[in-house]
């Protein structure tokens, strides 16, 4: 035992000694006063709980001892008799000095906290299993998880903990956490635990917020025209500037892709450049060559914008009802892109071929995709074929119907419906780019339902870096909290 705890061990028998005599005199003391000749206790004695950890002495059973312990409440310690009702008249707290500065700055020690935690975990087993008894199971594992510690799900201190293992785990997945959890502790309903605190802590909703796109909106009535023939309803899109070799020079080309609407057939021209003549050219070659068309689709570019201008100026250029710009349905034939673009990567070996070669090279990628099957490829022979895009163009024994307003749509997506946003809804701005952490957060003000009553658009306040704007966007384009 150190000289310092020895000192403070006189103080403390000295106040019990003078209480004593107090007591037993009958003689009124009205001032008592305690001699010290030391100074390290008088200094301990008059110094608050933060320059020291404190220190009291608890006799039990007869012998006597110190005890080390903290206090986060109290600013003093009461010296007291475990077994006595009175106290004994002096305040004091002895604390233990510390050898180390960082001590001071830093707080607790690694064994302290130690000490703090099973302290806690006793509590909570106490609170939650009085009557359980743990026994060894598999001698071959290692103690802690061998005989871990119980915890129920319904203590406060299960949540601190799994909480503390989720953070230190950098907010994995589900089944991370309770890996490293099982390692130390045993936790009754441990998935419920961690499903409440993974949808209470605001870092893991962000990191798994999702954009909540509504249900698919209904097809166009092009789509489903089940009386009209192929490109009666029409789209329109450029792709792809190709070099091609013209006399000893090299000039672009690019392809002018028209898809059907309803059968999902394709046909390419190609378009000497991007002007509205060349676009003039290459709708008056696809209508000599497939038919009238009923309603053509196009995008906003500006070589469509000008052809339609043109269309209204004069009736004899087109001979069709109506076109029709609306860049917001362009996934049927932006799909059709790809698909030739897949081909002519296999087919189109030379880099820069010569115009007939190129247009050869395109009538061949148009047939290949053509003969695609739009319909459930059967298994076995003696089942009916598919049906092709070319078999509705080149014509069959038996045309099957096209498909009707009635025809079920067996895709998951155009049926599956989401919870929508709402007015003052918190949500962020979708941005692939930024770590998710960044993105700007912002308050719904508005929304916008289509025709169908599902919304479809929003308008949203945002923050972004101290000032206030208003973005309007799609709902799919929110990260939803």
């Amino acid at each position: 035992m150190s000289i310092p705890r020895l000192e403070l061990q006189v103080a403390v028998l000295g106040t019990r000694l003078m209480n004593t005599i107090k007591e037993e005199h009958s003689v009124v003391i009205s001032d008592l006063v305690l001699w010290m000749d030391s100074k390290t206790v008088l200094r301990w004695i008059g110094s608050t709980h933060r320059r020291y950890k404190q220190f009291c002495w608890q006799p039990s059973g007869g012998d006597s001892g110190f005890v080390e312990g903290f206090s986060v409440e109290m600013e003093i310690l009461e010296l007291q008799s475990p077994g006595e009702d009175h106290s004994l008249g002096l305040t004091v707290c002895a604390p233990v000095p510390k050898q180390k500065g960082d001590l001071e700055e830093y707080g607790l020690t690694a064994a302290e906290c130690e000490v703090v935690e099973n302290l806690l975990v006793r509590q909570a087993q106490l609170e939650s299993f009085p009557d359980e008894i743990r026994i060894d199971a598999a001698l071959c594992m290692p103690y802690s998880a061998r005989r871990p510690i119980i915890l129920s799900h319904r203590h406060s201190l299960t949540d601190l903990i799994v909480r503390h293992f989720h953070a230190r785990m950098m907010h994995q997945n589900v089944d991370v956490t309770i890996a490293e959890i099982r390692t130390s502790f045993c936790v009754t309903r441990m998935r419920r635990v961690m499903r409440s605190v993974i949808a209470s802590r605001n870092k893991c909703k962000l990191q798994r917020a999702r954009p909540m796109p509504p249900i698919m909106g209904p097809h166009p009535v092009d789509r489903l025209d089940a009386g009209g023939w192929p490109f009666k309803h029409t789209g329109l899109d450029y792709f792809a500037p190709r070099l091609v070799t013209v006399s000893r020079h090299k000039e672009k080309r690019w392809v002018a892709l028209f898809t059907c609407l309803t059968t999902k057939a394709i046909h390419l021209e190609l378009a000497h450049d991007l002007s509205t003549d060349s676009c003039i050219i290459a709708i008056r070659n696809f209508v000599c060559r497939r038919g009238p068309v009923h309603r053509l689709r196009s995008d906003i570019g500006k070589n469509f914008v000008g052809a339609d201008r043109e269309a209204r100026r004069f009736g004899d250029v087109f001979e069709m009802e109506k076109f029709q710009i609306n860049p917001s349905e362009g996934g049927v034939w932006e799909r059709m892109v790809q698909c030739v673009k897949r081909v002519l990567r296999h087919t189109l070996k030379e880099v820069v071929p010569r115009d007939h070669v190129l247009e050869s090279f395109l009538i061949e990628a148009e047939n290949i995709v053509n003969s695609r099957p739009l319909t459930h490829l059967p298994v076995d022979a003696d089942q009916e074929a598919s049906l092709t895009p070319n078999d509705l163009l080149k014509g069959v024994a038996n045309l099957p119907d096209t498909p009707g307003l009635d025809a079920e749509l067996p895709n998951e997506k155009w049926c599956r419906r989401t919870e929508p946003i709402h007015q003052g809804d918190l949500v962020f701005v979708c941005n692939p780019a930024l770590p998710r952490r960044e993105l700007c957060k912002g308050i719904v003000e508005e929304v916008y339902s289509g025709a169908d009553g599902v919304i479809r658009r929003a308008k949203v306040s945002v923050n972004d870096n101290g000032q206030s704007r208003t973005m309007m966007r799609p709902v799919f384009a929110w990260y939803c909290r």
